[in-house]
């Protein structure tokens, strides 16, 4: 545990950014407790004792005034082969972050593709009861995304973890630009009917966006410019992500955190340079219920309801 947590605050040296996590420390750590479980050098009790001071050193080193820096640890879940991995240091780190009343590390459940009675129990209790995050993934759902069209092999994907909030890769195998793009949605659709114009500034974001509210003659003409002007978006932001990765495996090549990711050394290339297995990284669309939202507003005002007219909903 102490050799976890000084290699651990030496990579974040290395690496001092938000969104880290430990991953599956569970998994990785439960061989070692069980192997002086059975050689009577620790007990379940003592164990305790240490994760309750791990996690109060995590939250020591976290708090800040602010909640926005998050390190996320995930328990139970998969094995490659599809088994459970709950197991008594899953039971503990549940029990010891809700029992401390700590928001730091951020404690999720892995729910496996067939949980025990007592992991269900347990999660359920930590969703009533529990002062974290209270967190639950589904390894079925994730491993099935994870493996779609092929994109990496059943036995990697299950060996997932959340980043700081909830950026899944599979455990030190992946680059680390995995939350690097944001997208404002609901912006895109206020540009779409506002001729390309913010409605609160007038400065013409999008300048060769021309139409608004009231030149869309249907909302399925309205939807698909919100889908063109969304998807254009998304290109320039991967792109930009793309120049980062570049620039990265060439400015921030981050000796330790490569030697530790799969398959660096193996290729003679940093964590951004083409060494890692996986190199995936994403954006977020936020405000997606918002965008939700006001769509089916304008749908059922203006089209298919129709109480106001375009004009006089866009100068509202």
């Amino acid at each position: 545990l102490q050799a976890f947590h000084f290699t651990y605050l030496a990579t974040l040296f290395e690496n001092p950014h938000g969104g880290n996590g430990p991953g599956r420390l569970d998994y990785w750590l439960w061989p070692f407790l069980e192997r002086d479980l059975a050689a009577g050098v620790e007990t379940l009790a003592s164990a305790r004792e240490l994760i309750d001071e791990l996690f109060i050193r995590f939250h020591e080193r976290l708090m800040h005034g602010s909640d926005g820096w998050v390190e996320t640890i995930v328990v139970a879940g998969s094995h490659p082969d599809g088994t459970s991995a709950y197991n008594p240091l899953s039971r503990l780190m549940i029990e010891s972050i809700a029992a401390l009343n700590l928001s730091h590390p951020s404690v999720y459940i892995r729910m496996p593709e067939h949980p025990e009675e007592d992991l269900v129990r347990l999660a359920a209790g930590d969703l009533v009861q529990g002062g974290n995050r209270a967190q639950i993934v589904s390894d079925s759902a994730i491993v099935a995304a994870m493996t779609h069209g092929g994109a990496m092999p059943v036995a990697d994907a299950r060996q997932y973890m959340c980043g700081g909030c909830m950026e899944i890769s599979p455990q030190g195998m992946n680059g680390d630009l995995l939350f690097s793009g944001f997208i404002n949605t609901p912006k895109i659709l206020e540009l779409v009917i506002n001729g390309g114009c913010c409605l609160r500034t007038a400065a013409a974001i999008l300048p060769d966006q021309r139409r608004s509210l009231p030149d869309y003659a249907t909302f399925d003409d309205l939807y698909a410019a919100v889908e063109q002007v969304l998807g254009r978006m998304l290109e320039d932001t991967f792109r930009l992500m793309d120049v980062t990765a570049e620039v990265w495996g060439r400015l921030r090549p981050r000796f330790l955190v490569s030697s530790m990711v799969q398959d660096c050394i193996r290729r003679g290339r940093g964590i951004n340079a083409g060494g890692a297995r996986y190199e995936d990284f994403g954006s977020t669309p936020l405000g997606l219920p918002n965008l939700a939202d006001s769509l089916t507003a304008i749908r059922l005002a203006v089209y298919d309801e129709p109480f106001v007219t375009a004009s006089d909903l866009l100068a509202a």
